[in-house]
């Protein structure tokens, strides 16, 4: 008995549509999808935090007191820990990648057998057939490629990977972030019967992956580098990329953000002293210590501990300051018929970071393969998709797989991203009606 797959589609632009679910999709059955009740909703983060109640009881003023005691915080080195005027940072993959986004997300090499999937898996065989491809459509990847620029096999994954990985372990030898995002979507697009034609170097940093599909379509990815990691730079480029995109004809742009801001003062003092601190969470107890004597002048520390104020404090470690104020968020909001998809992020919590949390995004959360619910690593989104394990594969350099796997939010965000380009590539397939409407695969490929 074939097996429904459906979408609900909601608005978040003026004329564009883009897709957002109610429930899980699994990808686990390759060529079947399933879809998997989830009780999981979606959160604004700018007015939430952590469920303190859900540990100890706190009351009203328990809650303020935290919460003004946060904004005294030193550093690990004696300054502002919360630092308004140094803005908001998205945090780079070196020298340790994907500590910040928690313990359990990120890569891991095996010498034997280990339960990851082959990353063709996530791709429904069905969307190979459709035939009203004739839609010219744009993937930004706005990640961190560590400043490659000077050529094209800076955003691709090396052969060297495979050796230093699996002989060493060693941490500076891990793929970098964003050449694993744009791999992602280079791979379903390789086996969604389009043909990779070229890469080409920006004159600014960065490349274009070009692909064309028989039925007459082009996708374009932009690999669009950090360059400088602070919010303001970020938006400016994206701004100009966006720009450029549509003043050579691509009025179908997807932007994949499988990144988080975060306060700059956080993550300088974090890389400051990341070779003692490798993961958020061993940073945010080491603030916690440094910090014990002024929390302790307003919170009663023997009721309200760690197990209250730990999870709290790695809420405002990871939440932007001002989010609604941050420049990446006023360039976001300025931009029209432009699909905005981001990871919600590591850590486990019922919400999203920003930029994920922004309402004209749509926030993607990873879907453990295994157990069909949310990964327990990751963070609540709009959409549900496969979060790993995947097997590390290559469309690039002649590597079909490798004893490498690797998970997280930011590998699920990618997924979106390419179905959404389908959707723009087929003519965009949801209409507007009053705002929302339902959409099943069957009628999705009827349409075509």
């Amino acid at each position: 008995m074939k097996r429904v797959f459906l979408i609900a589609f909601i608005i978040t632009t003026t004329t564009a549509c883009t897709p957002s679910l109610d429930k899980a999709i699994d990808f686990s059955q390759g060529n079947a999808v399933d879809i998997v009740d989830t009780d999981i909703a979606s959160v604004d983060a700018s007015t939430s935090s952590v469920d303190l109640d859900s540990q100890v009881k706190v009351n009203d003023d328990v809650r303020l007191n935290i919460n003004l005691a946060f904004n005294e915080l030193k550093d690990l080195e004696g300054n502002e820990l919360l630092a308004q005027n140094l803005g908001n940072c998205a945090p780079y993959a070196s020298p340790q990648p994907y500590a910040f986004s928690g313990t359990s997300a990120g890569f891991s090499a095996s010498s034997t057998a280990f339960s990851a999937y082959e990353h063709s898996i996530v791709l429904n065989s069905e969307l190979k057939n459709l035939k009203n491809i004739n839609q010219d459509v744009a993937i930004i990847v706005v990640d961190d490629f560590a400043g490659a620029s000077s050529s094209v096999e800076g955003f691709n994954i090396s052969k060297d990977i495979i050796v230093d990985l699996f002989d060493a372990n060693d941490s500076t030898t891990w793929p970098i972030h964003g050449d694993v995002v744009l791999n992602q979507i280079n791979l379903l697009l390789a086996a969604s019967d389009y043909q990779f034609i070229r890469y080409n170097l920006l004159e600014v940093e960065g490349a274009r992956a070009y692909w064309s599909h028989p039925n007459g379509n082009n996708i374009v990815i932009e690999a669009l580098d950090f360059n400088n990691a602070q919010s303001q730079n970020i938006a400016k480029r994206l701004e100009s990329s966006i720009s450029n995109l549509q003043a050579v004809g691509y009025k179908n742009i997807v932007v994949n953000m499988s990144f988080a801001i975060v306060p700059c003062s956080v993550w300088n003092d974090y890389v400051a002293h990341i070779e003692q601190y490798k993961t958020i969470e061993e940073y945010a107890q080491a603030i916690y210590k440094k910090n014990e004597a002024a929390l302790s002048a307003k919170i009663d520390l023997d009721i309200y501990g760690q197990n209250v104020v730990l999870p709290e404090l790695i809420f405002k470690l990871t939440t932007a300051i001002n989010p609604l104020q941050d420049p990446l968020y006023k360039s976001l909001n300025n931009q029209k018929d432009v699909v905005f998809v981001a990871s919600a992020g590591n850590f486990g919590n019922d919400f999203s970071t920003y930029p994920a949390a922004y309402p004209n995004v749509i926030s993607v959360s990873a879907l453990d393969l295994a157990t069909k619910k949310k990964a327990d690593y990751a963070n609540t989104g709009n959409v549900l998709l496969a979060g790993g394990d995947f097997i590390l594969e290559f469309m690039n350099n002649g590597i079909s797989k490798s004893n490498i796997s690797y998970k997280g939010s930011s590998f699920a965000a990618p997924e979106l991203s390419y179905i959404a380009a389908l959707n723009l590539a087929s003519g965009k397939r949801c209409q507007i009606v009053a705002n929302k409407i339902d959409i099943s695969l069957a009628k999705f490929l009827d349409c075509n």
